[in-house]
């Protein structure tokens, strides 16, 4: 993965994230650093206390924005004079820019969470489906789909407000 690549699935902002969020997104930043092998490692290069560090990795605290792009900065590698270019004002408080934050923020965490159903038992498959029915699952795959391709997305918008005859009978999901 590039580096452009890796920096762009850790959010910029920490403000649409839970303490939660952030502790997994570190973590997993962490293990694909591929400079640090340890929590005490980032502490240390980023001049933070290193327990103040642990209580991020375990969600205990939430970082600042200032420590979150610190601690972003150094575990994507990126320039330092990349980061330091923010989005402009006018532009966070635009509520897409909001809402697409929120969604990377989620694809980011849904892949590592997904990624465990591919070695797992079958078992762990079934209560996966049992949980997350087929229907929700194809419901939002087809839109991410669609939210690609302007023709495609007004076709979804069409047919996925009609049942599976064509009637108009179901209704898609509420999102």
């Amino acid at each position: 993965m590039s580096r452009s690549s890796k920096s762009a699935r850790f959010p910029r902002s920490v403000k649409d994230l839970s303490k939660e969020d952030c502790a997994r997104i570190l973590r997993r930043a962490l293990s694909h650093s591929g400079q640090f092998e340890t929590q005490v490692d980032v502490a240390d290069a980023a001049g933070l206390n290193r327990g103040t560090v642990a209580h991020y990795f375990t969600a205990q605290h939430k970082p600042s924005q200032a420590r979150w792009t610190k601690l972003r900065t150094l575990l994507t590698q990126e320039d330092r004079r990349a980061s330091n270019r923010e989005t402009l004002p006018s532009r966070r408080r635009d509520p897409a820019e909001r809402a697409c934050a929120r969604v990377q923020a989620l694809v980011f965490l849904l892949e590592d969470e997904l990624r465990f159903f591919l070695d797992a038992p079958k078992s762990a498959r079934q209560i996966l489906k049992h949980r997350l029915p087929g229907k929700e699952v194809g419901y939002l795959a087809g839109l991410l789909t669609a939210l690609y391709d302007e023709d495609h997305l007004e076709a979804f918008k069409v047919f996925s407000a009609k049942g599976s005859d064509g009637s108009g009978d179901e209704e898609a999901p509420d999102r």
